[in-house]
Order: structure tokens, then sequence, then C-alpha cells
């Protein structure tokens, strides 16, 4: 039994005010500037504005160094310049924090989400089930914002990624990597011998299997100096005018795409 966390109380309440945000935000803005942006947008007055900028810290949309300058995310960076939707980026966000993800289970589990029990009787099975040394009435006013950021996401499409996850096959060895990245390729291209970005391989994979985009890099670093592997596997550096990918630093060279060869 623990408190229930009130480190996302401050977040945003709806999706236009998540996306109003990010879109006034910029990379290396003092804390204090990002705070009154998003004070604003929410119309919030709370004395402690600090937490509107710590709650989507929490979150893991950005972080503050030392300086007091906001560092952007992976993820916020893709949403911002439209890589990746909104709701795909928050989904990310959740699936990558393992205590909103024990959060959203529960919840899910109680039947809140199908109208099974209202927010009120959530909130007492919370205290007596999990959270007893939060008041339910408390328990309650906190879930406000994390109910919100999980209907904005989409709860079935959500449930059924974060259920999967508990089942995922592990990627521990090359074989099971190259596996999964031969199944992917040809699911994404059709054929062998056509080329597949190594930007969309890593994301990917990140997703998917919750792994670093830098254990990703590690694998195709692996598959890249395998002499045995060569003949199958080729790293290709496309001109800019061709692609919209970025390069990828792989041992120490640049490539945007890989082509797998059939045996």
């Amino acid at each position: 039994m623990s408190k229930f966390p009130a480190r996302y109380t401050q977040l945003p309440n709806f999706e236009h005010e998540y996306a109003a945000i990010i879109n006034r935000l910029n990379e290396g803005m003092y804390k204090t500037e990002v705070e009154d942006i998003i004070g604003t947008i929410k119309g919030s007055v709370i004395k402690n504005k600090y937490k509107h900028r710590t709650h989507l810290e929490n979150l893991g949309l950005f972080k503050t160094n030392d300086s007091g300058f906001v560092i952007f995310s992976d993820v916020l960076k893709d949403i911002k310049f439209k890589k990746i939707s909104l709701k795909k980026g928050l989904f990310i966000l959740v699936k990558n924090n393992s205590e909103l993800e024990n959060i959203f289970k529960i919840i899910y589990n109680t039947g809140f989400f199908d109208k099974r029990i209202n927010k009120k009787k959530l909130a007492l099975i919370l205290y007596k089930e999990y959270f007893s040394e939060t008041a339910p009435a408390t328990i309650e006013r906190y879930l406000n914002q994390l109910i919100s950021l999980f209907e904005i996401i989409g709860t079935e499409y959500l449930s059924m990624e974060v259920f999967q996850k508990d089942n995922i096959v592990s990627l521990e060895t090359l074989n099971e990597f190259l596996q999964q990245l031969e199944r992917f390729y040809i699911e994404n291209v059709g054929e062998y011998g056509e080329v597949l970005a190594l930007e969309k391989i890593c994301m990917y994979f990140k997703n998917k299997f919750d792994i670093t985009e830098d254990r990703v890099i590690e694998f195709l670093g692996q598959v890249f100096l395998d002499e045995g592997l060569k003949y199958k596997y080729t790293f290709v550096m496309l001109p800019v005018w061709s692609t919209e990918s970025s390069a990828i630093s792989i041992q120490g060279t640049l490539f945007t795409h890989l082509i797998i060869e059939f045996e």
C-alpha cells in the first residue's frame, strides 16, 4: 500500500490544451516563461506555478537543466515537428512510464472506462486496495488529469498496447532482433530488396519493445560489422533530395536506409 501520486495533478485537462502548450513552447525557454505559458493556456492561478512545468516533466514531455532552461524530449520534438500525432506522442510517454502504466491497468480493470462504476466508487476501490495512505476524496481529485490523459490517447487502444506488453518477446540476442527486424521489414516494404528508413526501424523497436534507441542502434551496429551478414543486410545513404528520413550513425558512418536481400 502507498500514497496515490500527486505528481500529475497539474497536467492539462484537455487535448486542445496539450496542443496549445506544445505549439507555444520552444526549446531553450527559461522555466518561468514556460510556467507562465502553461498557466495562461490552462487558465490556472495556482500559487506554486512551477507545478505547471514539473508535472509535464513528470510525464516526460521535457526536462529542465541545471541552468533553468527547458530541454525537449525526443517525443516532444516529434510531436512539435509533426513526425507523430499528439495522441501517439502521449501514448509513448505513458507506455514509457511504469507508474502511469500501472495506474491505467488498475483503473481499466475496475470497469471505470466502461462506465460500470463512477469516479467516486473508483477512488474508493483505489483507496481500499492500493493507496490506503491517501484519502478517497483526495484520490478522486487527483484522478481528473490522469483520466483525461488516458481518454485523449484512447482507452481501448491504450489497453491493447499496455496489456500486450506484458507478454512481449524480449530482445536479448542479435538473432531475436533480426527475426523481428525482418518481419517488420516485409510488413512495411512488401518484398526483399527495397529500402526501409532506419529512422522508422528505430521508432518501431522503441515503441513496440520498450528498448532505447541506443540499444536499437547497437543491434544495427552488430549487423553492420558481422561479415556473415553483409550480403543480406545493406546499409545505404540516400541523398537529401530523395528522402525526408534523417541519417543515423552506425559504427561512425551515416546511413538513412536498410535493404534486406532474400537468401
